[in-house]
């Protein structure tokens, strides 16, 4: 991946990002902009000269006359199929360009996302910035986009229709602002009545598709049935809808007189240079062709100024905010940068103290874990047990090197200068990912690197991992690494307990000494997750893990258990000791093994 630029960035700096992506093909993209634009307005020039030729051959049809009208309409189809043959070039350059400046731009903003502590996602204004963030980075290019066009095409085209007019008669210059005034004026009207409208049915419209999901969309579909919950559901959408529909009629009344209001201001505008024209034919200061021509181009220059003074301007206003996160992300602001999540490359473990942590979330003041001493030694099989939102899964977090206490310290192989880090762990996590790829790809991303690509060895143990979990029988296909984990892209769907094993041989995959598992059997029956502990009974033999789970009978090969109660360590020891000295831990077992049996 390109090295991540060492600067401080503002927007004139991303520009030149911008350019700096392929400065030829940038300048070649506007000055194709620019001739495109005078050949625009050099049309209407010669659509004068045609109509004065034209006027010439209709009094008198002299063979000069109609060879000279011929030459002023080849002259015509040239500029005209000059102008749309370079716009069409443009266009061209400019999709491949965009492209290019995105992927550049992305480049940036993965590059940076990935150095962010785990920590910082907790936070909603860090994960608001992120978004807006990513927006903003492809929107960079665009943005620019937006003032070289004001600058190179739609400038261009009114100075030279400025020009024409003035070299025609002064009086005609009058015809420019008679064209953008109204347009303003209709645009500001537009703009504040709409939001005004807007916020009256934003309300009500959200409900209504709040509950048309309830009623059609699958992840809720299920339940309502099985509940005999449509006809509630259905009412309040009715409700919900006749409130919208009232508003929206009543909105569309007043749309309807404000779209009236508007497009009697462009009516006058456009009356009035209607009647100047016509007063400028009328006293000969402008000549039958020019009235045509600028009649004729009328309807450019209402379009081409709509399109500059609010479609483009509010397209860089709407792009801005998102711009100025993503500058903002790139330089660091509310982030934790700086400091890389655990230590390069693998490290072997021996041994892991916790000494005195307590950990709090951003923005918040409740203690999760409250003053956690123990040690890990190499070997260890460490259940972790407690009830839930007792801080079993942030310690895992933790452990892993994904959040770093906000009190105390972490030692790694009794040397200060080691950092836990997931580079040297394998997990899985209760709320895992569902990738919608292959059978072999859900497997081999735990250890790929980028390239797509993977040898006739990592395919070898990929079907080992998935003997061991025993996915072949449960989908009933042979070659099961090449199934797609899709059906909307042609492949079939696996049911839950399915995507967990999916899971467990993903973390078996990724071969390493310290291992989490965050509630592993949660999705699975109870004759699968007996055969899954006893896998990892056997796959850990010589590894180190922390296990989270609810099942108490199955960590009875642990040689340690920690109790946790609201995030403190209520009890440490092996399940015998703890059945005898922990009242919590009693509770736990017998509480959850009668939910089971």
């Amino acid at each position: 991946m390109r090295k991540v630029h060492k600067k401080t960035y503002n927007i004139r700096r991303v520009f030149g990002e911008v350019v700096r992506v392929s400065p030829l093909q940038f300048f070649l993209q506007y000055v194709l902009a620019v001739v495109s634009s005078v050949f625009l307005g050099l049309f209407i020039v010669q659509l004068q000269n045609v109509f004065d030729h034209a006027a010439i051959v209709v009094e008198s049809a002299s063979a000069d006359g109609v060879w000279s009208l011929l030459c002023s309409l080849l002259i015509l189809f040239l500029y005209k199929a000059g102008s749309e043959s370079l716009e069409i070039a443009n266009g061209y350059l400019g999709n491949d360009f965009y492209n290019r400046c995105a992927a550049y731009f992305l480049d940036l903003y993965n590059q940076n996302i990935a150095k962010m502590r785990a920590i910082t996602f907790e936070e909603n204004d860090n994960l608001k910035l992120y978004r807006n963030a990513l927006t903003g980075a492809t929107s960079a290019r665009g943005m620019l986009h937006v003032i070289m066009d004001i600058f190179t095409l739609y400038i261009p085209y009114f100075l030279t229709i400025i020009f024409y007019l003035a070299k025609q008669d002064a009086s005609l210059l009058a015809i420019v602002p008679l064209v953008a005034i109204p347009i303003f004026i209709t645009n500001q009207i537009k703009k504040k009545n709409y939001q005004r409208l807007h916020k009256h049915t934003i309300h009500p419209k959200r409900k209504k598709e709040e509950y048309t999901k309830y009623l059609s969309e699958f992840p809720f579909l299920k339940e309502v049935r099985v509940k005999e919950a449509f006809r509630f559901f259905y009412g309040k959408y009715l409700c919900a809808r006749s409130e919208y529909n009232k508003l929206c009629l009543s909105t569309n009344d007043q749309e309807f007189m404000l779209n009236l209001g508007t497009k009697m201001i462009t009516l006058l505008g456009f009356i009035t240079i209607l009647g100047l024209l016509i007063e400028r034919l009328a006293t000969g200061a402008i000549s039958i062709g020019a009235f045509g021509a600028i009649f004729y181009s009328l309807d450019d220059m209402y379009s081409l100024m709509e399109e500059m003074l609010i479609s483009r301007i509010e397209t860089y206003h709407k792009g801005l905010p998102a711009l100025k996160s993503f500058i903002q992300f790139v330089n660091g602001a509310y982030t934790e940068q700086g400091e890389a999540t655990g230590t390069a490359g693998r490290i072997p473990f021996k041994k892991m103290s916790l000494e005195s942590i307590s950990f709090i979330y951003p923005n918040t003041t409740r203690m999760v874990l409250k003053n956690i001493s123990f040690t890990i030694h190499r070997n260890d099989k460490i259940a972790i047990v407690g009830y839930n939102g007792s801080g079993k899964s942030t310690l895992a977090k933790i452990l892993l090197g994904l959040y770093s206490p906000t009190e105390g310290t972490i030692l790694i192989n009794d040397d200060p200068g080691i950092r836990s880090g997931p580079q040297n762990a394998s997990v899985m996590f209760q709320q895992f990912n569902r990738y919608k790829e292959t059978v072999f790809n859900n497997i081999w991303i735990s250890e790929a690197t980028g390239d797509e690509s993977a040898g006739e060895q990592a395919k070898k143990i990929a079907s080992e991992r998935l003997r061991q979990i025993n996915l072949n029988h449960s989908v009933h296909v042979e070659d099961t690494l090449d199934i797609l984990c899709a059906r909307e892209f042609g492949g079939i769907d696996l049911s839950g307990g399915q995507w967990q094993k999916l899971a467990t041989a993903r973390m078996l995959y990724r071969d390493r000494d310290f291992i989490v598992l965050d509630e592993p059997t949660a999705e699975i029956d109870p004759v699968s997750e007996s055969q899954m502990f006893r896998l990892f009974e056997s796959e850990m033999r010589n590894r180190t893990a922390i296990i989270i789970t609810h099942r108490m009978t199955s960590i009875r090969f642990c040689n340690k258990i920690i109790v946790l109660r609201d995030g403190a360590v209520d009890a440490i020891g092996d399940h015998e000791t703890l059945m005898k000295t922990s009242d919590l831990y009693y509770a736990l077992y017998h509480s959850i093994e009668e939910r089971y049996h």
